[in-house]
C-alpha cells in the first residue's frame, strides 16, 4: 500500500492480493483515511484507489446538504477553504448526523441551531492554519516549491514578490488587478497556514485553509487561478 505508485511487477514473484479496504481495521482504515489527504493511495496488488482526499472509497456518499451547510459556513468567514476542506468537514457533520439518527433523533432536529454544522466547520478548518508544531527550513522550502510547480502547472506566471517567503503571480489579462503591481502572492511561514495577499510591499493576508502538502499545494494553486480568472470571491473586496 502506498501513496500513489503503480503495482508491483517485479519479474518471479507472486502477484499481491487485492487489499479489501472493509476487512481492515479501524486503525488502519483512520491511517489510510490521513495518508490519503497527501495525494491517493493506491493498491499495489490491483492498481486501484483505495482512499482519496480524506475518504475511503468504501465510505458513504455525503448528501450535497451537508457540503452545501458547512460552504455557507466558510463563505461568512474571511479566510478561504479548498474543495478538500470542504468535504472533510460535510464529512464530519454527516457523521454527527449519522449518530443522531442511530439514537433515535431525526437529522433536522439533531442541529435545529446549526451547533454542529458549526462544530465540524470549525474543527476541520483548524488543521488548517497553524501547525501544532513548527515548520522547519527544509519542510517550508519544499512546500513553497511545491506551490511554484502547481502554480506554473495551472498556466499561470510566477513573479518576484516583496512578499517574505512569499511566492508572487501575475495577474491575467481579463482578470481583475490587485495594488500596483496587479497580480497576488502567496506566503507560508514556520507558524502559519497558506497566507493569500496582494503582491506589494505591505499586504493584509488572508488564509487558505488547504494541507501543508504537494495535494494542498495544487489546490491553493487551483484556488489562486479561479481568483485571478474571477469566478472565485474576493476576500479583498468582501464587505467587512
Amino acid at each position: 500500500m502506498t501513496d500513489n505508485e503503480a503495482p508491483s511487477t517485479s519479474p518471479g514473484l507472486p502477484p499481491l492480493p487485492p487489499f479489501d479496504v472493509e476487512d481492515a481495521p479501524p486503525e488502519l482504515q483512520e491511517a489510510l483515511r490521513r495518508m490519503s489527504q497527501r495525494g491517493p493511495v493506491v493498491d499495489m496488488g490491483t492498481g486501484a484507489v483505495v482512499a482519496e482526499a480524506g475518504r475511503l472509497v468504501t465510505d458513504r456518499a455525503v448528501p450535497d446538504e451537508c457540503v452545501a451547510r458547512v460552504q455557507r459556513i466558510y463563505d461568512g468567514h474571511a479566510g478561504l477553504y479548498v474543495p478538500s476542506v470542504v468535504a472533510a468537514a460535510a464529512a464530519l457533520l454527516d457523521a454527527y448526523l449519522v449518530t443522531a439518527e442511530q439514537r433515535g433523533l431525526d437529522r433536522a432536529d439533531a442541529d435545529y441551531d446549526g451547533w454542529l454544522a458549526m462544530s465540524a466547520a470549525e474543527t476541520v478548518s483548524r488543521q488548517y492554519g497553524r501547525p501544532k508544531v513548527e515548520r522547519t527550513a527544509a519542510d517550508l522550502s519544499r512546500l513553497l516549491s511545491e506551490l511554484r510547480t502547481a502554480l506554473t502547472a495551472e498556466g499561470l506566471t510566477v513573479v518576484p514578490t516583496p512578499v517574505r517567503m512569499g511566492i508572487g503571480v501575475d495577474p491575467l489579462p481579463e482578470g481583475p488587478r490587485w495594488g500596483s503591481r496587479g497580480g497576488l502572492a502567496v506566503a507560508l511561514y514556520s507558524n502559519t497556514g497558506w497566507e493569500l495577499m496582494v503582491n506589494s510591499e505591505r499586504a493584509t493576508g488572508f488564509t487558505i485553509h488547504a494541507p501543508a502538502t504537494a495535494a494542498g499545494a495544487a489546490e491553493v494553486a487551483a484556488l489562486v487561478h479561479g481568483l485571478l480568472r474571477g469566478d472565485v470571491p474576493d476576500p479583498f473586496r468582501r464587505p467587512r
